[in-house]
């Protein structure tokens, strides 16, 4: 009697969750939202710090330090003006990061081309932590030397360089091609160029980003 209410157990159990797959889908979903929320998160606050250190503020920056509990010299505070600098290019590639603050640093140390390069081989990924990470931003640093520019002669403020160009898009671009956009653009601003960005794209852009939250 007793064996066959075991039995009886097990198959209405996995008559609800075959083999538990349905569970481990919806619970490994659940788990990747969290983490990319966490991701946000850190990114976020690290752009607010980025943002109060850039108003070039002594006084406002201490205070607001003093604030959040930090000394302004601190390694944390340190970091996380690292981070937020990459804001743009980090934010765009949320879906890849861990979770960790301290390695989300590390991986905001490396050019956005060594970034886009790691993210697409899945050397950067959610689960990326500790030893990991110090071998991934060797092969990133090895990524950034290859493709280091020879040094540039400064351009005197208001003349021209001589050379521009101008992207248009043929047809509207899926979610995973807008991300690649705005790595695209906040390359370009890293290298100082002056992008204009027409307002019906930047709508496109911000909508994609809202989707991608939802």
């Amino acid at each position: 009697m007793t064996a066959t209410t075991t039995t009886n157990n097990i198959a209405t159990a996995t008559s609800v969750v075959p083999n538990g797959t349905k569970l481990a889908t919806e619970m490994a979903a659940k788990y990747n939202g969290f983490a990319r929320k966490t991701a946000e998160s850190v990114l976020n606050m690290a752009k607010v710090v980025w943002d109060m250190k850039a108003q070039k503020n002594k006084v406002e920056f201490e205070k607001f330090c003093d604030l959040i509990n930090c000394k302004p010299e601190s390694s944390y505070i340190r970091k996380f003006i690292q981070i937020g600098k990459k804001f743009d290019v980090l934010m765009a590639n949320a879906d890849n990061l861990p979770s960790q603050w301290t390695t989300v640093y590390q991986i905001s140390k490396l050019s956005n081309e060594a970034i886009g390069n790691l993210i697409e081989k899945g050397s950067i990924n959610p689960s990326l932590s500790g030893a990991a990470a110090t071998r991934v931003l060797s092969v990133g640093d090895s990524i950034d030397a290859a493709t280091k520019p020879v040094a540039k002669k400064a351009v005197p403020i208001g003349t021209s360089i001589g050379f521009s160009f101008e992207a248009r898009l043929g047809v509207l671009p899926s979610i995973a091609e807008v991300r690649r956009l705005k790595w695209i653009i906040a390359e370009l601003k890293e290298m100082n160029f002056e992008v204009a960005i027409n307002p019906n794209l930047d709508e496109l852009i911000d909508n994609s980003v809202l989707a991608l939250a939802a």
